[in-house]
């Protein structure tokens, strides 16, 4: 049986909105119940089987290569991505290519926090991306994408939001690109891309105050 092996986890963001909280230290390592949000994915990709992880890092790297190291300790086998200049999630992935081969692979956006199980993802796709979306949140009442019958298509009257999860193939990425959009609009167009709507808990943790609200969540 097919299995993801490789994923990507994007973490090189400067999470200037987190004011000071990111003044010190990565984004992705502000922690959630006592633990750095990155963890929470290497350990979810683990469990669910994966074997190697890029991590594209840029501010306070060294930080968050200090608090993973080679990945010995989640079970995986991590390669880092040093961005001088920040080249975007399209560019982030397109950079690192080769490390990721032609096979589907995993990407998560480190910023965000959900219950969603990987499990639910497909073993393999025939697209060129499968993305997982979620009901819109408050700070993004637009929605990104309309789904209908497991098929992604553009933005219209019944919009859900891209969650940051999803599958992937080099065939979906653009050379010298570094929004995900244009990709995206691509892949619509020529009816290669599925998607799921899924309604467990997501967060997309980009303040301070979202921060603390999930803290209390889950507290709770």
């Amino acid at each position: 049986m097919t299995h993801i092996t490789k994923a990507m986890i994007f973490a090189a963001g400067k999470g200037s909105r987190m004011g000071e909280l990111t003044q010190t230290t990565s984004k992705v390592l502000l922690t959630l119940k006592g633990k750095a949000l990155i963890d929470y994915h290497l350990e979810k990709l683990a469990a669910f089987g994966v074997k190697e992880v890029v991590i594209n890092l840029h501010h306070m790297a060294e930080k968050v290569r200090d608090h993973i190291g080679d990945g010995e300790r989640y079970g995986l086998q991590i390669c880092y991505s040093y961005e001088a200049q920040i080249l975007g999630p399209g560019g982030g992935v397109y950079n690192v290519l080769d490390i990721l081969g032609d096979a589907p692979f995993i990407l998560l956006s480190a910023d965000v926090w959900s219950d969603y199980p990987l499990a639910n993802l497909p073993l393999t796709i025939k697209d060129d991306a499968h993305v997982v979306l979620v009901d819109n949140p408050d700070s993004h009442p637009l929605g990104d994408y309309q789904l209908h019958e497991g098929r992604v298509h553009a933005k219209g009257k019944h919009n859900l939001t891209y969650s940051g999860i999803g599958i992937f193939r080099s065939s979906f990425f653009i050379a010298n690109t570094f929004d995900m959009a244009p990709m995206f609009t691509r892949a619509i167009e020529n009816e290669r891309i599925s998607g799921e709507h899924y309604q467990g808990a997501w967060s997309n943790l980009n303040t301070p105050e979202q921060l603390a609200a999930l803290e209390q969540q889950l507290t709770d």
